[in-house]
């Protein structure tokens, strides 16, 4: 993300908005991560579903918060 705001796209685009990049410490021992399959309206392409699924898997397997 830092990296995009790197690029400082506001000064060629107007609608965006300049935001400074600022830097937090997470502790990852209660860090929980949430997937999101699906709004209800838009669906993701069977790939993506596929690479969300074996992310979710491998994630599983590293931390214990996985909703």
């Amino acid at each position: 993300m830092k990296t995009v705001l790197d690029m400082e796209s506001w000064l060629r685009d107007s609608s965006r908005v300049s935001i400074p990049w600022s830097t937090i410490n997470l502790n990852s021992k209660n860090l929980t991560v949430a997937v999101m399959w699906d709004d209800g309206v838009v669906h993701p392409h069977p790939s993506v579903t596929c690479a969300l699924r074996e992310t979710v898997e491998y994630l599983k397997k590293i931390w214990n918060s996985i909703y």
